[in-house]
């Protein structure tokens, strides 16, 4: 009776898992850690600092904030003969009334919290 003789694929299979199962042997020398850490600086090196740049700027921001809510201010005022025969001008200064509330408050809280 004869063998049955093997698939060359079959054979290629199992080389390759083998090839896959097989961990890699890792060396190092001895002295590489003595080398990595002799590469490091003793010293760390200066560096500019970004946070005093920041107090430095110009408030352009809280500017046009002030402006913003004064446009606000003068359009509420505006429409305010408007809102007694409207709903949809009184929706509206309501929608004014609450971006003029939340700029107020981002001031107040943007000024606390900025400025330590």
């Amino acid at each position: 009776m004869t063998t049955p003789t093997q698939d060359p694929q079959d054979e290629f299979n199992a080389a390759l898992l083998r090839a896959l199962e097989t961990p890699p042997q890792m060396r190092a020398p001895h002295d590489f850690a003595a080398r990595v850490m002799g590469r490091i600086p003793q010293t760390p090196k200066a560096r500019p600092r970004f946070a005093n740049a920041v107090f430095t700027a110009p408030d352009y921001g809280r500017k046009a904030i002030f402006v913003a809510l004064g446009l606000l201010l003068v359009l509420m005022l505006a429409i305010t003969p408007a809102t007694r025969t409207s709903s949809t001008w009184m929706t509206f200064q309501m929608v004014l009334l609450a971006q003029f509330g939340v700029l107020v408050l981002w001031l107040g809280f943007s000024g606390r919290f900025s400025r330590q």
